[in-house]
């Protein structure tokens, strides 16, 4: 479609890549009804942050739904979801305990949901598992020296290569291209300033090659990557002395594809999902709903608009 409108490769691939990066489940695309809703998000809207960041968010649900009697259960895994007669008839949970309900919304992924099933085959769904995994780099610094750096962007979208590639790099890391994000930037109100200084850059990374790792080496080259990472963020930036850089910096954090996947349970570490979605939230069952990057809606205002929408949808209906 950009092709036909724009008949402009490099303007393509500048509205491709930030919309890929925010919001693609498709190796080289984009699908056109995401592209549309990135793009008014990321160009027409732009960019916004909480002061204090998502915990902002989680917090104002998690007093909602204290007010209104939700029990929230942590740390309790669910193994398998048992279907009779058409309807997830419980859940499963790690300890053996049985949940039951009326209806089921899961967060899981697509095909996640899928192979918990009691009725499911071992491999079901394995063409639209996602292969796009990220690797995320964090640094913070000394805020004094901090804001010497004269870094003033608040988001960089890079590419070094003459061409966009959006696909699982055969590398542990593809470094042509990311994301560079310093939160610090963000106008906040009077007053309001973060107490450190923050650079966060965002690549391309390979699930297989990072899990295929032993532990030791696993550590090794997520720190090794760390600061590859933050080399090649800063070429995009104004230039920062490496001594004056590495004495300000007071720590760094590094998640793969792997640290996905243990959190999340998403295959791949796909952090965008199945490659298929289910916009209306249906599965084959009554009452198992998607919800989540599966449904559709992605990132942490998608994740909630897509909890709200499908139970609206479903279940007041109901």
């Amino acid at each position: 479609m950009l092709d036909e409108r724009l008949g402009d490769p490099l303007l393509r691939d500048m509205l491709l890549l930030p919309t890929c990066f925010y919001g693609s489940a498709l190796e080289d695309d984009i699908e056109v009804s995401q592209f549309a809703v990135m793009w008014r998000s990321l160009f027409r809207e732009g960019f916004a942050r909480p002061f204090i960041g998502v915990r902002q968010v989680i917090r104002l649900l998690t007093d909602r739904c204290r007010e209104h009697g939700v029990e929230r259960r942590m740390k309790c895994g669910v193994t398998k979801i048992e279907v009779r007669a058409g309807r997830a008839a419980a859940l499963v949970l790690d300890d053996g305990t049985e949940v039951t309900a009326e209806a089921v919304y899961s967060s899981a992924g697509a095909v996640e949901t899928m192979r918990l099933r009691s009725d499911a085959e071992p491999a079901a769904g394995t063409a639209a598992v996602g292969r796009l995994g990220y690797a995320e780099t964090i640094a913070t610094y000394e805020p004094a020296a901090f804001a010497g750096f004269g870094w003033t962007d608040t988001i960089v979208f890079f590419c070094d290569d003459e061409r966009f590639a959006y696909r699982s790099p055969e590398e542990l890391v593809d470094p042509r291209s990311g994301v560079i994000c310093i939160p610090n930037n963000y106008q906040y109100g009077e007053g309001r300033v973060l107490d450190e200084g923050w650079l966060r850059v965002t690549a391309l990374a390979n699930h297989d090659a990072w899990c295929a790792l032993p532990e030791a080496e696993y550590q090794a080259r997520k720190q090794e990557w760390c600061g590859r990472l933050n080399r090649v963020a800063r070429a995009h930036l104004p230039a920062v002395a490496d001594a004056t850089h590495d004495a300000a910096l007071t720590s760094t954090d590094v998640f793969t594809p792997r640290t996905v996947r243990k959190f999340t349970g998403h295959l791949n570490g796909a952090i965008y999902g199945s490659t298929v979605k289910r916009r209306d939230g249906r599965t084959d069952l009554a009452n198992l709903f998607l919800i989540g990057t599966d449904q559709g809606f992605l990132g942490v205002t998608g994740a909630m608009l897509s909890g709200i929408s499908m139970a609206n949808l479903h279940g007041l209906k109901a």
